[in-house]
């Protein structure tokens, strides 16, 4: 099922029937991102070899996602790819400076959620 789970994500065909349901349902104008962001960095060199999509739907959730439709998380790094010291992992992006304060409280204390070897 992996497998077949990964060909399908690869292809592009998960892509397109995506873009299909879009169209089908109307497609709004593109969103700007929440005016504050917080970039959030490696503190080791490696290849990542793991992302904990659990923290990354938290952060994006303490953010203000959904409601604030700007607000959410900007994967600059994925799985496989090699990063330095003081690289961008993400971006958070949020409207207000209490949920930015959270989200840093957050990561200082559970985490960024990428394991790096």
């Amino acid at each position: 099922g992996s497998g077949l789970a990964r060909d399908i994500l690869l292809s592009g065909r998960a892509l397109q029937k995506m873009n299909l349901i879009i169209d089908a349902q109307g497609r709004h104008p593109e969103q700007q991102p929440s005016p504050l962001t917080w970039k959030v960095i490696a503190e080791s060199a490696g290849r990542i070899q793991a992302i904990d999509n659990m923290v990354i739907a938290q952060l994006a959730h303490i953010a203000g996602a959904p409601l604030d439709a700007g607000a959410g998380i900007d994967l600059q790094c994925k799985i496989g790819d090699q990063v330095l010291v003081g690289q961008v992992l993400y971006t958070v992006y949020t409207r207000f400076e209490s949920n930015l304060s959270f989200v840093q409280s957050f990561v200082h204390e559970r985490g960024h959620g990428y394991r790096i070897q």
